[in-house]
């Protein structure tokens, strides 16, 4: 960018360095006229031009040399100020660049992969109820999650097992997807249930793959131990979709309860 030629909202400490340089002339006995002070002072308004900075003709000799250093001095000065002011301008938190999605105010960042790890806790189903907890276990740092985590079964070939993800169903009841702080020891849960297939498995889920809300980073977890799968026959039979619930900060909000 050219600084010479672009607006720029000059700062008050320039314009009190031009102020200081036209004072300094009328101490030297400067007699220039009206015109030639208003020509100088113009350096302070929104647009910073070399023309501005034009010497008084009428001054010559070794003053005329002291006169172009402070003036050249004192233009640099405010070329920097001035670039200086516009970069701290344009520069602003990622909360204002992503239209205020950031975490709520004074709390922690959002959580990535690498604040949290992630294990399985069994439940107690209901009847025809197939599903387990995540839970996810801050090791790090304190940080937020949010909302319900994106979540991609894989069989044991690492093929995607196709089922609807829904956010309720007959054991997942609607839950606030509220904010949930962490910090380190801490963990949040997520509840993924299903019904069974009564009409036999056609492919079954060995691993989760997991996206937090706020990341597009990826974590994995073992869900081999309970048989979530996809169902034979219509896709429309309830056996056919699976229910994500979001973070909530107890077991207890899934009306849930682990086993011993």
């Amino acid at each position: 960018m050219d600084c010479l030629s672009t607006p720029m909202d000059v700062s008050a400490t320039s314009a009190e360095l031009v102020l200081v340089t036209l004072d300094q002339q009328k101490e030297r006995g400067f007699t220039g006229s009206v015109s030639h002070r208003r020509t100088w002072q113009r350096v302070a308004s929104p647009y910073v031009s070399v023309q501005h900075l034009a010497l008084p003709m009428r001054l010559t000799g070794m003053a005329a040399r002291r006169n172009r250093d402070a003036l050249t001095l004192c233009f640099l000065t405010c070329a920097a100020l001035a670039a200086c002011g516009s970069v701290s301008r344009s520069t602003s938190p990622l909360t204002s660049q992503v239209g205020g999605s950031g975490p709520p105010a004074s709390a922690a960042p959002w959580c990535t992969p690498a604040d949290l790890t992630v294990s399985t806790l069994p439940i107690s189903p209901q009847t025809g109820e197939h599903g387990l907890v995540l839970a996810f276990r801050d090791h790090l740092a304190p940080c937020v999650v949010q909302g319900r985590p994106s979540i991609r079964l894989l069989d044991h070939n690492g093929s995607t097992v196709r089922l609807a993800i829904t956010t309720t169903n007959t054991y997942v009841k609607a839950i606030p997807a509220r904010a949930v702080r962490l910090t380190p020891g801490r963990r949040a849960y997520v509840l993924v249930a299903k019904y069974r297939c009564d009409t036999g498995d056609a492919q079954i889920a060995t691993a989760a793959e997991i996206r937090l809300p706020q990341s597009r980073w990826t974590m994995t977890a073992d869900v081999g131990s309970v048989d979530l799968a996809r169902c034979r026959g219509p896709r429309h039979r309830p056996g056919q979709t699976i229910a994500v619930s979001p973070f909530v900060t107890s077991t207890r909000q899934f009306e849930v309860t682990r086993p011993g």
